[in-house]
């Protein structure tokens, strides 16, 4: 009861409950009136760290040390529509053994502070993008105490608030990452097709990208496959509001950073 009121309080209107290796928090549904509890598990093993969604009976293994167990410990799993998500596949201590080589439907590219590790994560999941692999990102807290105070934020479109439909936005990509909760608003959209969607290309199509809530100096980057596509300042601070070229490019991204080192 107290980290679903001090989430409430820190600014988030939904959370999973990620305990390593146990289910007893899912006997019940912790939901309040302010605060979704979606179902969460965190599958903890020597080979990597993995988060669980949308299933609330989940046997336990722990003692998987391969690619060929873990993916033989989750196929069941996702037959009963579990949703898979990758955590911080390159913290120091905590890193994936295998990589990127598993199935999934998510990868978590930002954890609690934005560390090193995190940026490794960003660049590789960019890579993956270039290479046509596409796994929406996701923001975790990882929060194991001080739960008032902590980020990052996942930014979800959706149009009711269920655990069915937040999980099936992040699967579809429909998700962007702040550190504040009340962070910069992006918003993009191509002939129809929101952030995460993918469109057939068409000449004189554009990608319309808009951005409100930035703060005064903030630093603004667009990327596409091709590389960096725009980089600006907003000394002022405010919004942004920008229609960019498809015909050469595969995708779009955005990036906004506080400062060279950190991410907003």
């Amino acid at each position: 009861e107290q980290v679903v009121r001090e989430t409430g309080l820190a600014g988030y209107d939904f959370l999973a409950l990620t305990e390593h290796n146990t289910t007893r928090h899912m006997t019940r549904d912790w939901s309040t009136d302010e605060v979704l509890v979606i179902a969460g598990y965190e599958h903890t093993t020597p080979a990597a760290h993995v988060n669980i969604f949308g299933l609330r009976f989940i046997p336990r293994k722990s003692a998987i040390y391969s690619l060929e167990e873990m993916e033989e410990y989750l196929a069941p799993l996702r037959e009963q529509g579990a949703v898979i998500q990758l955590d911080h596949p390159n913290d120091p201590l905590y890193y994936s053994r295998f990589g990127y080589a598993m199935e999934m439907d998510l990868l978590e590219v930002w954890n609690g502070t934005w560390r090193e590790d995190d940026h490794k994560t960003l660049q590789d999941w960019h890579q993956m993008l270039v290479e046509g692999r596409y796994i929406p990102a996701t923001g975790g807290t990882d929060a194991h105490a001080n739960h008032l105070r902590r980020s990052p934020y996942n930014n979800v479109y959706v149009q009711e608030k269920s655990e069915q439909a937040i999980l099936e936005a992040l699967t579809l990509g429909r998700n962007f990452i702040t550190r504040r909760p009340d962070g910069a608003q992006i918003w993009m959209e191509c002939d129809g097709e929101i952030m995460g969607g993918t469109v057939p290309y068409r000449e004189g199509q554009t990608m319309h990208i808009r951005i409100t809530n930035v703060d005064p100096g903030m630093i603004l980057r667009i990327y596409s496959d091709q590389g960096l596509h725009l980089e600006h300042v907003h000394t002022a601070g405010g919004s942004y509001n920008l229609q960019l070229d498809t015909s050469q490019v595969r995708f779009y991204r955005v990036e906004l950073w506080s400062s060279e080192d950190v991410i907003y």
